[in-house]
């Protein structure tokens, strides 16, 4: 039998003792309890039956199962010494050929190349396009069209706003006509709109705080790519 086996044999003994004194234990704690109804003045210690030989057996058991723990400890322990001591030797080994490997190069030299940097490597050198302040107001206006193409089909009255609000705190629409009471009439009747691209340039306008002409001339010049088959 192994020293494995040996342990969990002891170990299930072990258990197998715990239970049978918490058992004996329980069952002294009933006896003792009809005594004392039935009016005797006897000690619980009177019944202690085999509870005393039972925890004897535990503690010899608890003592083999520490012994054998033991004798397990040292034998790993014995284990990785021996596998430290192979490894030890590996490691020489390969310092050896790494001194080799380091005269070799020594004794021949690798010239060094010239090499021309990649494209990829080039590009992270390449300067950011610079965003025009129109470029900018153009992707506002872009940016409210596509919420209140999101508002449109839920917007009804005055309930559907609020609602709609709470659930888009970041939509711009909102920040905007927060401040502006005509855009938010305007906003509530979108149902009357069928296209809605004229009250997003007004958004944006109030929002960058320039002329509604203005935000259409850099609608018409610098419009996203999506937008141009389908808008003016």
């Amino acid at each position: 039998m192994t020293l494995e086996e040996r342990i969990e044999n002891e170990q299930r003994r072990n258990d197998r003792l715990r239970l049978e004194i918490e058992d004996l234990k329980a069952e002294r704690s009933s006896r003792w309890a009809n005594l004392i109804r039935g009016g005797s003045a006897a000690s619980p210690l009177a019944l202690g039956g085999p509870i005393g030989e039972r925890e004897r057996q535990l503690r010899e058991s608890d003592e083999r199962l520490a012994a054998l723990k033991s004798a397990m400890q040292d034998a790993t322990c014995s284990d990785a010494g021996l596998t430290q001591t192979k490894s030890g030797s590996l490691s020489v080994h390969e310092e050896s050929e790494h001194r080799d490997r380091s005269a070799m190069r020594q004794s021949h030299p690798i010239k060094p190349t010239s090499k021309a940097p990649s494209r990829k490597r080039r590009s992270r050198f390449r300067k950011t396009r610079h965003i025009l302040p129109a470029e900018k107001r153009a992707r506002t206006v872009a940016k409210i069209i596509k919420e209140l193409g999101v508002l449109k089909p839920g917007m009804y009255g005055q309930s559907d706003y609020d609602h709609l609000r709470e659930e888009n705190t970041n939509f711009l629409t909102f920040k905007v006509a927060e401040k502006r009471a005509d855009l938010q009439t305007k906003i509530l009747n979108l149902q009357a709109n069928r296209r809605y691209y004229r009250l997003a340039q007004e958004l944006a306008a109030a929002y960058h705080g320039r002329e509604l002409s203005t935000l259409q001339t850099d609608w018409k010049k610098h419009k996203p790519k999506k937008f141009r088959r389908t808008s003016s």
